[in-house]
């Protein structure tokens, strides 16, 4: 049983959760344990269309580092326009949070917020990144520039779904 689905031109399909394939990205990131199936299968859907977006788009910066274009990072880029409207606008801001949500899943809320807090507490400057966002590679660069020492956690790099709970 397939639910059809458009994205622009492109037909894509998503299969019912008897029949879900575990989803991966390179890291080992995985919704297939998922238990909720249309929740899952929407999960699913986005982060694939995620993952597959950021996969195209991304290049190899000047440090060497694969992500995306460190341009879009630029006060006057288009992708931070987009991300500033999404930021500053309610709607846009809750919708973002919505699919964080579906894709964290069901997990242990509290023992996550207490990682979260311990790691903040004992790290004068806490970050918590994407490998591929070149948001947080610029907050990076800056801070190692200046010489100012920080702690992070590459969310997209933990494994199972880990960095999607603590995000």
């Amino acid at each position: 049983a397939f639910l059809p689905l458009h994205h622009g031109s492109q037909r894509l399909s998503l299969v019912t959760s008897e029949e879900r394939l575990p989803m991966a990205t390179q890291n080992g990131t995985s919704l297939g344990a998922m238990k909720r199936p249309i929740l899952d299968q929407l999960a699913s859907f986005l982060f694939r269309l995620e993952t597959d977006r950021v996969q195209k788009s991304s290049v190899v910066d000047d440090k060497g580092r694969m992500g995306e274009p460190m341009e879009w990072s630029e006060q006057n880029s288009m992708a931070n326009k987009v991300s500033e409207i999404i930021a500053t606008n309610d709607l846009g801001y809750q919708f973002k949070q919505f699919v964080a949500d579906i894709i964290a899943g069901d997990f242990d809320e509290e023992a996550v917020g207490k990682e979260i807090d311990q790691f903040v507490d004992s790290n004068p400057i806490a970050m918590f990144s994407f490998s591929t966002c070149p948001f947080c590679r610029r907050a990076k660069d800056f801070l190692e520039a200046e010489g100012i020492p920080y702690q992070s956690i590459e969310l997209d790099e933990l494994g199972g779904n880990r960095g999607n709970e603590i995000r």
